[in-house]
């Protein structure tokens, strides 16, 4: 019975997100019983590139840098609490889609680091999905220790305890993931909500073999097809027309909740009420 519950919690979570923290959990696991040397698991260009130890490249964004096993499991509970979301409610489990976007944000938060020295980026992805959830869900109040604050300030927030309990340099590897997750927002919402400019859909919309390396059970797998368009707008935090903010039609009503955690990780903050939920397509 037991077995059989876990079985159904386990793949009623959303595949990317799933195979994410799963990867994480793995990682973590490997590094902690010191069966792997975390040497191995982190982005040294060097060895990555004239050793073609190019899975540096995926690990280094899996492996949570903490340092105990409480601070951990709150690192992983951010990792899937954020990413269910976007998945689910974003990018309505269009696996392309989300998988494009993480792509996208991964790509500058590497090349960023590489000129400000950084080897592990997964706390400048777990920021990069708390800002893409928190413009989507700009109104919904949170707990942050003991205060109540809006989830648009929680990336920003997130931001300076890393200023201040990891220094500079820390908050500016970790202020990549903010820097790559709002340049996603302008492309795909700010900038084409503005004098009329097109939407820049190479670089958000995923290009078409992506839905044959990522398909979604269901849908049609190529741009343009039915169902394969995300309303524009609509499930962001600006709207594509005239620049005006706009409510995720997917996300859950809540009541108010509190968390505790380490004084890294970034565990200590909670949505309040139920964050899992399915958005859905305009019109159904």
């Amino acid at each position: 019975m037991v077995n059989g519950e876990f079985h159904d919690l386990f793949f009623s979570i959303p595949v990317i997100t799933r195979s994410l923290v799963t990867s994480a959990v793995g990682l973590l696991s490997v590094s902690m019983l010191k069966i792997i040397p975390n040497y191995y698991l982190i982005n040294v260009w060097p060895l990555t590139i004239n050793r073609f130890q190019i899975w540096r490249l995926a690990t280094s964004f899996l492996l949570p840098p903490a340092q105990n096993p409480m601070e951990a499991l709150m690192d992983l509970f951010a990792l899937y609490k954020y990413s269910r979301v976007i998945e689910e409610e974003k990018f309505l489990n269009v696996r392309a889609r989300y998988a494009w976007y993480l792509t996208f944000v991964s790509t500058i938060i590497l090349g960023t680091n590489y000129f400000l020295g950084g080897t592990h980026y997964f706390r400048a992805l777990v920021i990069a999905l708390t800002y893409t959830w928190a413009q989507d869900n700009a109104n919904q109040q949170v707990m942050f220790y003991v205060l109540k604050v809006k989830a648009v300030f929680l990336p920003a927030i997130m931001l300076l305890i890393q200023l201040i309990v990891g220094g500079k340099y820390s908050f500016l590897r970790a202020g990549t993931g903010y820097l790559a997750a709002h340049l996603y927002l302008f492309f795909d919402s700010i900038y084409p909500s503005y004098g009329g400019a097109s939407r820049p859909s190479f670089l958000v919309d995923p290009p078409a073999f992506y839905y044959k390396l990522f398909p979604t059970p269901g849908h049609p797998g190529a741009p343009g097809g039915d169902g394969a368009g995300r309303a524009r707008g609509v499930f962001s935090g600006f709207s594509t027309q005239g620049g005006i903010k706009s409510q995720n039609t997917g996300s859950s009503g809540a009541s108010d909740a509190s968390a505790t955690g380490s004084s890294t990780g970034f565990g200590r903050f909670s949505m309040s009420g139920p964050f899992k939920g399915k958005g859905k397509r305009l019109g159904e």
